[in-house]
């Protein structure tokens, strides 16, 4: 199981470093959505698998728990942003997507923080271990998953809310790219917002009987 979920997940951290990308998705729609589906695809069988592989973690139960909510959220997120470009919501859709591309490259800012804190923070770790066999490895092993962990989460947070949405990806301005299903794509008519169904209002009748002709 862990050679699976290394494998899909280097395939899924691949896919997300392109949908991050702007100047790539805006420019590469087609490219964007097969991206996207690989991607989902990905974290629905690397999410379940880091789910299963965190709750047997030799490495402690702050290790295993850091996993597990990992995992959850990896999950989660990913399957809002679905949710949203399904519903037609792109720029919802933009936000979640690189929240989920942010926790799945949290994996790799553990590994940042275990060894910095291995060698340049060693003698810190050493000087807060009392009882301790080996302070530097049981420190690295209980502090690193959750730095990696809440670090994605904020950087998640901060570059989508603050990263411009730009053009709807593979639909004209002012319209979704994807159409609600279950639905049909809303078309504005005179200031109002009708379904294509719907294209011309019948005017009412004219209580003064007065001939109103509009001026051309």
């Amino acid at each position: 199981m862990l050679v699976v979920h290394v494998t899909v997940a280097a395939v899924a951290m691949c896919c997300a470093a392109g949908q991050v990308w702007a100047w790539w998705r805006h420019r590469n729609p087609q490219w964007h959505r097969r991206e996207g589906r690989l991607y989902v695809l990905a974290v629905a069988i690397a999410g379940p698998s880091a789910f299963a592989i965190g709750t047997h973690s030799p490495f402690g139960p702050a290790a295993q728990v850091s996993d597990v909510i990992l995992a959850c959220l990896w999950m989660g997120y990913t399957a809002f942003g679905v949710r949203a470009i399904v519903g037609g919501r792109v720029d919802l859709h933009r936000r979640w997507m690189i929240r989920s591309a942010c926790l799945a490259f949290s994996v790799i800012l553990n590994r940042v923080y275990g060894t910095l804190l291995a060698t340049v923070g060693s003698n810190w770790l050493e000087s807060h271990a009392d009882g301790i066999d080996d302070p530097v490895a049981v420190w690295t092993q209980t502090l690193s998953p959750w730095l990696g962990l809440v670090t994605g989460i904020l950087l998640g947070l901060f570059v989508s809310d603050r990263q411009p949405s730009g053009p709807p990806i593979g639909g004209p301005a002012g319209q979704p790219a994807h159409p609600p299903v279950g639905g049909v794509p809303e078309t504005p008519v005179h200031g109002r917002v009708l379904g294509v169904r719907t294209t011309t209002e019948q005017p009412g009748p004219n209580p003064t009987g007065i001939d109103i002709k509009e001026k051309p």
